[in-house]
Parts: structure tokens; sequence; C-alpha cells
């Protein structure tokens, strides 16, 4: 998860939080 610490905030923006969001959301509940 080496992307979290990429300096995308100035290049995607909410991107970056969403793709986090995202992510945390479908591992919580185990979907893929």
């Amino acid at each position: 998860m080496s992307w979290q610490y990429i300096p995308w905030d100035s290049l995607f923006g909410v991107t970056n939080v969403q793709a986090f969001v995202y992510f945390q959301t479908h591992r919580d509940t185990g979907i893929s």
C-alpha cells in the first residue's frame, strides 16, 4: 500500500481519498 505515501494529493486530490475509502470499505466487507 505504498501508493498511500505517494504525493498524489496535488495531482489527484479527492481521487486519492476516494480510492483509500473505497479500498478500506471493500477490505472491511471482504469484497474484492
